[in-house]
């Protein structure tokens, strides 16, 4: 098990993406929302980072009615289970 910051596991990334993790569990979630934008770059760095790892996102913050939001949370965690996000936004208009 390891307990750590966004800030640190991010910081180092290739070790982290090393590990053979069984699951990762991402507390404070909603953090990572905005995984799409470029200037994000924690949790960009943690996304690649954790590609092929097993992931749980927990938060106890709601998303705010933002289908951007459910979008980038989604993302995070399998970016191969949804399309592009205008694709995204125009199927769930």
């Amino acid at each position: 098990m390891l307990i750590t910051s966004y800030q640190f596991a991010s910081g180092k990334a290739k070790e982290v993406q090393s590990l053979p993790w069984d699951l990762v569990v991402i507390d404070e979630a909603h953090r990572l929302r905005n995984v799409y934008k470029p200037d994000n770059k924690t949790a960009r760095t943690l996304k690649d980072a954790l590609i092929a790892a097993p992931k749980v996102l927990l938060t106890a913050t709601p998303l705010q009615n933002s289908l951007l939001e459910l979008y980038g949370l989604v993302s995070f965690v399998d970016e191969k289970s949804l399309v592009t996000w205008t694709a995204f936004a125009v199927s769930s208009a």
